[in-house]
């Protein structure tokens, strides 16, 4: 009787140890999954925070920008364009153009000639756009008019 009394309470152990095993696996796949999920959030967050339109030129949204981003991709020299000067200690080199000025023939020419001489170098430009990237799109096209010999009709 004894003997049987010690083989139930081994059986009852190991059911019992077999259940915890099974709760701990799916906690512990419930941990993987979760990081995993943020780890694929964080990617396609930081995917979606700028875009490379060319070599070494990206363009994005100011509201969707990120210190982290910027060194992330080695971004050297931003052209901010924005109705305030942003802070981006990440950056080298910030150059501001103020929102209402943006679409100037001259500032066209100033913006291309900067993303120019910055790529010399080897140098990473990022054009940023407090309104919408639309218009970093529109600034990348002017560098690419002026120093890559895109027409006009190309570029649009």
């Amino acid at each position: 009787r004894k003997a049987e009394e010690e083989r139930k309470a081994e059986e009852e152990r190991k059911a019992e140890e077999e259940r915890l095993s099974k709760e701990e696996r799916k906690e512990e796949d419930e941990r993987k999954y979760e990081v995993d999920r943020e780890n694929e959030d964080e990617r396609i967050s930081e995917e979606e925070e700028l875009t490379e339109v060319s070599p070494g030129i990206h363009i994005a949204n100011v509201k969707t920008l990120s210190e982290n981003c910027i060194s992330k991709h080695g971004i050297d020299t931003v052209i901010d364009v924005s109705n305030e000067v942003l802070d981006l200690p990440a950056a080298n080199t910030v150059m501001h153009i103020k929102l209402d000025e943006a679409t100037t023939e001259d500032n066209f020419n100033i913006i291309a000639d900067k993303i120019a001489n910055t790529g010399k170098d080897g140098v990473k430009t990022l054009i940023c756009c407090e309104e919408s990237i639309g218009l970093a799109a529109t600034l990348a096209i002017a560098y690419a008019i002026k120093y890559e010999g895109i027409s006009v009709n190309d570029a649009a």
